[in-house]
């Protein structure tokens, strides 16, 4: 087997990566190389140039830990001399120059003061007590530098899970201090969003729908209320004629009295539900018209036909 051949028992494809060829290194790659291949060349990393010091060396010969020990002592300008641009003071880097105006020669920039590092503040410029995050900016205010707005102040949100702040109401607050029921009413311009929210109906009572009606729960599906009390108390269906309507004009409130009974006036009435019915004969002869009328009777009041009789 030769360099150029897969290190794979018995597979002679040519090498691409890690002494293997395209189909194992794929397939390595993707089980994380668990195996063991011929390794590859590795770079030569100097140590430290402090005595007994084995760790890789960063900058001016020295480790990381070492170079900052010597930073702070001020041991780097004595040792490699300081930097060539009048008033720097800063130890020698390169050809005669230090980091920063080395990096200023190597870009092709003129040679000019570095700008004084300033010690980073402890809490926001913009007053509002927040973590620096970067020039002098908390992370709000710095993210308005940097879309191009002006920086202004931050909003403050309250603490989620607290009480709402209108009074009386109790609901854990979602946005700004808010239910998500007053936070909803402000955020869609209603003048009294502050007002108290309907205490909600116990369960199995049903709801009002945006006509007035309340709606209940029968056999799966939601019904209004009116409708299903009126043909339980019919003891049938209701029919396509017929209508059920409120005496006081409240939609939502369906008070029955036991059962339906016309009263003087004709009126099918119990409680505060009252049927009415659209049903007219199909014809002007006398033979359906009064097959229609017994049929009313039926429905509404058989004790007349019994008295009829």
């Amino acid at each position: 087997m030769t360099a150029t051949e897969c290190s794979k028992d018995e597979c002679s494809g040519k090498v691409r990566a890690r002494g293997l060829c395209a189909t194992h290194y794929e397939q390595g790659r993707r089980e994380g190389f668990a195996e063991r291949v011929r390794p590859g060349p590795q770079p030569q990393q100097r140590p430290c140039s402090k005595d007994g010091c084995e760790v890789p060396r960063k900058s001016y010969g020295l480790c990381r830990e070492h170079l900052r020990q010597a930073r702070a002592a001020g041991e780097l300008a004595e040792v490699y001399g300081q930097c060539s641009f009048a008033g720097c003071g800063k130890p020698n880097q390169r050809a005669g120059l230090c980091e920063g105006h080395a990096g200023q020669a190597r870009r092709g920039l003129p040679l000019s003061p570095l700008r004084a590092r300033e010690a980073r503040p402890d809490a926001c410029r913009m007053g509002d007590g927040r973590e620096v995050l970067a020039r002098g900016l908390c992370s709000s205010h710095y993210a308005q530098q940097q879309r191009g707005e002006e920086v202004r102040p931050v909003k403050e949100y309250a603490e989620r899970g607290v009480p709402c702040a209108v009074a009386e109401c109790g609901r854990p607050s979602q946005s700004e201090g808010l239910c998500p029921t007053h936070y909803r009413r402000r955020l869609d311009g209603d003048e009294d969003w502050a007002r108290p929210i309907p205490a909600k109906a116990p369960s199995g009572t049903g709801h009002v729908d945006k006509d007035g009606y309340r709606l209940v729960q029968h056999e799966g599906r939601q019904v209004r209320e009116h409708r299903l009390m009126a043909a339980q108390l019919l003891g049938r269906p209701l029919l396509d004629t017929e209508q059920v309507h409120h005496v006081d004009g409240q939609r939502a409130r369906n008070v029955v009295d036991g059962p339906f009974r016309l009263d003087d006036r004709g009126r099918l009435r119990s409680g505060n539900l009252e049927v009415w019915s659209t049903s007219q004969p199909a014809g002007q002869e006398v033979g359906p018209k009064v097959e229609w009328a017994a049929e009313l009777l039926r429905l509404y009041a058989p004790h007349l036909l019994a008295e009829g009789a």
